[in-house]
């Protein structure tokens, strides 16, 4: 990952910590990659006091999480993220399409890869 992305991503979830704390909502970044997710975690950014983070894909297996930013009123043991992401169970009627088959069908109508994990 290039230091300018890094930058925009740091800048990114700094912001989603202010909305945060001025709006006393859940804030969330879309799916990132691990790489992404591991510079959040490890990365000092700017976080208002009472914001905490938790990074979730949905299930404890997944490899893109979405980066929760949290008010103060809210423990992390209370976020509930299917409230945020929404899983889907696709089965084809036809043949035995695979991972590539699905992720080029849903790329392919215009969903942007951060919203899919």
């Amino acid at each position: 990952m290039e230091q300018n992305e890094n930058n925009e991503l740091l800048r990114r979830a700094e912001d989603l910590a202010e909305q945060c704390e001025r709006h006393g909502d859940v804030t969330h970044t879309g799916f990132l990659t691990p790489a992404e997710a591991y510079l959040l975690q490890t990365h000092p950014f700017y976080r208002p006091a009472g914001v905490q983070t938790v990074f979730s894909g949905g299930r404890p297996d997944c490899e893109r999480t979405v980066m929760f930013c949290l008010p103060e009123y809210l423990e992390p043991e209370y976020l509930q993220p299917e409230e945020y992401i929404k899983a889907l169970h696709i089965k084809a009627h036809f043949g035995t399409p695979g991972h590539r088959d699905y992720m080029g069908a849903i790329l392919g109508m215009g969903v942007e890869r951060d919203r899919v994990g």
